[in-house]
């Protein structure tokens, strides 16, 4: 009993540790976004306005939906073999969605596919280093 309360606290300590990192960072990033760092700071709607920023809106609203829908199915799917299933599929979208996210966050900010892999694997950390370095925003690469 005492491991397992032990072991909640440290994970949601470790969270909270990650998600100020992520929210800190972000606030930089998104004034080099020109966009008010008070942004950073909502959870789903800073990931929206990043996608925004570096791919189209559209991909941001998938990223979000794909997130909520995976929630949603994740407290219901137990046991049943179609639900399940179906979680899977949006994981899966919802990981290469993402990953190609991260790819057009760094080069939007200059760098490659290395870079894109710490922004998946490491994100709290990369968007610090983002959000403090002296890169600037090139824009987005999609577009032109």
């Amino acid at each position: 009993m005492l491991f397992a309360a032990t072991t909640l606290l440290a994970s949601a300590l470790l969270y909270l540790i990650a998600y100020i990192c992520y929210a800190v960072g972000g606030y930089r990033l998104f004034a080099k976004f020109g966009e008010p760092g008070w942004k950073a700071f909502i959870p789903l709607y800073n990931i929206y306005v990043i996608f925004s920023k570096v791919w189209t809106t559209t991909a941001g609203l998938l990223v979000v939906i794909l997130m909520l829908a995976s929630a949603i199915l994740g407290n219901t799917a137990a046991g049943n073999e179609t639900l399940t299933t179906l979680l899977n599929v949006i994981n899966l979208v919802n990981v290469i969605v993402s990953f190609v996210g991260c790819v057009k966050l760094s080069k939007s900010f200059g760098h490659g596919i290395p870079f894109a892999l710490g922004l998946t694997f490491l994100q709290p950390l990369f968007i610090i280093i983002l959000g403090f370095n002296g890169d600037e925003y090139l824009g987005n690469t999609t577009e032109g």
